[in-house]
């Protein structure tokens, strides 16, 4: 007698974000994303499809796989020439031991309420311009118009 395969896709049972808001405008700021997932075959982590998207504030996607050890965590640092504005979480993907998937999507709740992050940049030098050129340049240890 054959026994059948597992079908059910991974199940989420968690999904957060370790920051809403980073100010990238002195130094690179890490996002940490973290999951987690249960399924009978087991949860194929080191899937290259096992991933989250998320996009910036220009709708442009990124994608980013989780680590193979728990806690599974993606993670993206934000620098200078990050865009600035609301960035959010598209889809988490999961893939299970025997190829079976689940799609996940923010936009109708699977990940729950927490699904942003908004980049800042703090103009330092007061140029009226935020860019990654808002630094002490000029090495008189004030952030002003002349770095």
């Amino acid at each position: 007698m054959a026994f059948a395969a597992e079908s059910d896709p991974p199940t989420l049972t968690s999904f957060s974000i370790d920051k809403n808001v980073v100010d990238v405008g002195e130094i690179d700021q890490a996002i940490k994303f973290t999951v987690a997932a249960e399924d009978e075959s087991g949860v194929d982590w080191s899937n290259p499809d096992t991933k989250l998207e998320f996009n910036d504030p220009s709708g442009k996607s990124y994608y980013i796989n989780f680590s193979v050890e728990a806690p599974h965590v993606a993670q993206y640092t934000y620098n200078c020439d990050s865009k600035i504005g609301l960035w959010s979480v598209g889809q988490v993907r999961l893939v299970d031991t025997l190829d079976n998937r689940a799609f996940l999507y923010a936009k109708s709740g699977d990940l729950g309420a927490d699904t942003t992050v908004e980049v800042r940049f703090l103009d330092t030098d007061f140029d009226s311009i935020s860019n990654c050129d808002d630094a002490d340049d000029d090495n008189d240890s004030v952030l002003d118009v002349d770095d």
